[in-house]
C-alpha cells in the first residue's frame, strides 16, 4: 500500500516534482534525451522501467512476508505476529525509498486502480502495473516454496474467524491506512520522506490488529501469489475486494470509485465464492492430500480425525 506515497513525492506545485511526470519532463525538455531516438521509444523505455520496478518491488514485499511465515513454520513458531508485522513495515519503507521515485511503489493492485479512478494515474498503464504485480507476487511465492521447502499454503492468507469478519477487518484496515496517508499528503512539503516511515508504521499496526483475524493482507497481490502457487482459492474474494472497498471509503474516494469497487465486489463473489477452485486433476497427489488436510484444519478437525499420512506431509518434522 505504499502507492499512496505517490502524492508525497509532489512536495512542490511544479509538475516536475512528480515521480511520474519527472520522466515526461525530461524527455520533453532535455535535448540530449530527444537525440537518443523517437519520443515514443523513450516513453516505452520509461514504461518498461516502471513496470519492472513494480514487479521487483512486489517480489521483494511478498517474498519478505511469506519468508517470515515460512521461517515461523521451520522454527516451530519461534517467530510470531510481531515479526510478521515488522517485516511488512520495514519492507514497505525500503520500497518507498528505493522504488518510489521510479514507479510510485504501488506494489498493490488496489492502489493502482484507486489512483487511476481518481485521475492520479493513467488508465493506460493500469494493465501493465497489475500484471507486473501479479507476476512478482507469484514468482515470490514460488521462490519461497523452493527456498524454505515449506507448503505454500502456510504463506497464504486465510480467515480464522469467518469470511465476513475477515472482510470487515481488511476493509477498515485499508481505510485506516488511507486516512493516515491522505493526511500526510496534505503536508507533504513538511513531512517529506519521513512520511514513508509513518505509513510503514501504520501498516505494521494494521497487520498487528488484523493478523489474527484475516492474516493482515490489505493487498490483493500479497494474497493472490501464494494462492496461485498452492492452487487454493478459498475465500480469496475478500482479499481482492476488501482493499478496493476500503480505498473507496477513504477521503480521496469518488462516486465512480465506489461504483467500480461495488461492481468488482459483485463479480468477484460470483466467480470465486459460488465457483470455488480446487487443485487441478493433474496436480501431485501430495498437493491434493494437503488440500484435503487444509479443509480439515479450517473446520477445526481434531488430530485424530486427520490421517497420519496427511500429517506427515503437512506438519513440521
Amino acid at each position: 500500500m505504499v502507492g499512496v506515497l505517490e502524492k508525497l513525492f509532489r512536495t512542490a506545485p511544479e509538475r516536475g516534482n512528480s515521480s511520474h511526470s519527472l520522466h515526461v519532463d525530461q524527455e520533453n525538455e532535455d535535448p540530449s534525451v530527444q537525440r537518443q531516438g523517437p519520443v515514443s521509444d523513450r516513453k516505452h523505455l520509461i514504461l518498461g522501467r516502471m513496470v519492472l520496478a513494480e514487479m521487483v518491488g512486489t517480489f521483494i514485499l511478498v517474498f519478505s512476508v511469506c519468508g517470515v511465515v515460512s521461517c515461523s513454520y521451520v522454527s516451530r513458531g519461534e517467530l510470531g505476529l510481531t515479526e510478521y508485522a515488522l517485516t511488512g513495515c520495514v519492507s514497505l519503507v525500503v520500497l518507498a525509498v528505493v522504488v518510489g521515485p521510479i514507479s510510485g511503489a504501488h506494489v498493490n493492485p488496489s492502489i493502482t486502480i484507486a489512483f487511476a479512478t481518481i485521475g492520479e494515474f493513467p488508465w493506460s498503464k493500469v494493465p501493465y502495473y497489475v500484471a507486473a504485480q501479479m507476476v512478482g507476487s507469484t514468482m515470490a511465492a514460488y521462490v519461497g516454496k523452493l527456498v524454505y521447502k515449506t507448503p505454500p499454503e502456510f504463506a497464504a492468507t486465510r480467515p480464522t474467524r469467518g469470511s465476513m469478519t475477515a472482510f470487515w477487518a481488511e476493509l477498515f484496515a485499508t481505510m485506516f491506512i488511507m486516512l493516515i496517508s491522505s493526511a500526510l499528503s496534505f503536508h507533504a512539503e513538511v513531512f517529506g520522506q519521513v512520511a514513508s516511515f509513518a505509513i510503514g508504521a501504520s501498516i505494521g499496526l494494521a497487520v498487528l490488529i488484523t493478523g489474527p483475524v484475516s492474516g493482515g493482507s490489505m493487498n490483493p497481490a500479497r494474497s493472490l501469489g501464494p494462492a496461485i502457487v498452492s492452487w487454493r482459492f478459498d475465500d480469496l474474494w475478500l482479499y481482492l475486494v476488501a482493499p478496493l472497498q476500503g480505498l473507496s471509503l477513504g477521503p480521496s474516494s469518488t462516486s465512480s470509485c465506489s461504483f467500480l469497487t461495488a461492481t468488482l465486489l459483485t463479480g468477484t463473489v460470483i466467480l470465486l465464492r459460488l465457483l470455488p477452485l480446487r487443485p487441478p486433476l493433474w496436480a501431485p497427489r501430495s498437493q491434493l492430500e494437503q488440500a484435503d488436510l487444509a479443509d480439515a484444519l479450517l473446520h477445526e478437525a481434531t488430530p485424530e480425525s486427520v490421517p497420519v499420512s496427511y500429517m506427515a506431509t503437512w506438519m513440521p518434522p
